[in-house]
């Protein structure tokens, strides 16, 4: 794989934007990380407080509402809501799904396989939307509009940056596209996403030390 090839951003399927040099996007890149990680710590405790507030406030309502969701959407609807915002543009909360089949009754390890899954399978199909619409006036426009970011740090990083994406807030979706516009081999991306399984386990014991912990 050639450097160039590699190195080719997102900028350059919109010739009405300047070529950023390779020494801004590294620094943006380094300053990218460090407000991921400061996102990801205010993250952490912002999830364990709202949950443990609407436990304290609304335990028997949450109950039930897991319970009708557990009941009326299953596995299904768990596999769903981390499988569509992982590939696609779309802001669905992926823990609350997996806190409302934590809540409703499903164990710990059916909930972070099924999630975990249904993240990795969403997240290589929008690899796979990188690697082949990248050339489209659609994608450029929803990168320039998302994922400059995103795109920035998996030049800069390449597959570790996957993994910030796998495991912090930033939107995983971007990550992918841009792994598969940018030529990653896709046994690599798949590997680095792995972390997506500790990210969906994680996130999932927040909810429940922030929720079944309140009494």
């Amino acid at each position: 794989m050639s450097a160039q090839r590699v190195a080719n951003p997102i900028a350059q399927m919109n010739t009405k934007e300047p070529i950023r040099s390779e020494a801004s996007d590294e620094a943006e890149g380094e300053l990218n990380l460090k407000a991921l990680v400061f996102r990801a710590l205010v993250t952490i405790l912002a999830l364990v407080a709202l949950v443990g507030g609407l436990a304290f406030v609304w335990r028997e309502e949450l109950i039930s509402l897991g319970e009708v969701f557990v009941e009326e959407l299953g596995l299904i609807g768990l596999f769903i809501g981390f499988f569509l915002p992982d590939a696609l543009p779309l802001p669905l909360p992926h823990d609350v799904f997996s806190g409302l089949c934590l809540i409703g009754g499903v164990s710990f390890p059916v909930i972070v396989a099924v999630a975990s899954s249904a993240s990795l399978c969403g997240g290589s199909l929008g690899f796979f939307i990188g690697r082949r619409l990248s050339h489209t006036p659609w994608f450029s426009r929803i990168m320039a509009k998302h994922g400059a970011d995103a795109h920035a740090l998996v030049r800069r990083y390449g597959g570790p940056a996957v993994a910030i994406g796998a495991l912090t807030p930033l939107p995983y979706f971007i990550v992918c596209w841009s792994a598969g516009a940018l030529h990653m081999q896709y046994k690599r991306f798949i590997l680095w996403s792995l972390l997506r399984i500790p990210r969906v386990a994680g996130y999932l014991f927040l909810v429940q030390l922030g929720f079944l912990e309140v009494r």
